[in-house]
């Protein structure tokens, strides 16, 4: 499983307060922590995944990229 993570360019720092990075960080963390640990309690997803976009029952707002393999 890849885990995605954000490239700053060359005018910004991590000292820098940039609002989006630090919202794509906080919303980032829960997802991976679904993804990685699916049967642990996470509060924080049960808050996020209602804004993931569902259309009939699958969920095409979340990408894994690769896709995870299924069992035979």
């Amino acid at each position: 499983m890849h885990i995605m993570a954000e490239m700053r360019g060359k005018q910004q720092s991590k000292k820098q307060n940039v609002t989006g990075l630090q919202l794509a960080d906080l919303i980032a963390y829960p997802i991976t922590q679904y993804l990685l640990y699916p049967d642990r309690v996470n509060f924080t997803y049960d808050i996020v995944k209602d804004s993931i976009y569902v259309s009939d029952g699958k969920k095409l707002g979340l990408k894994v990229i690769p896709q995870p393999e299924m069992e035979v």
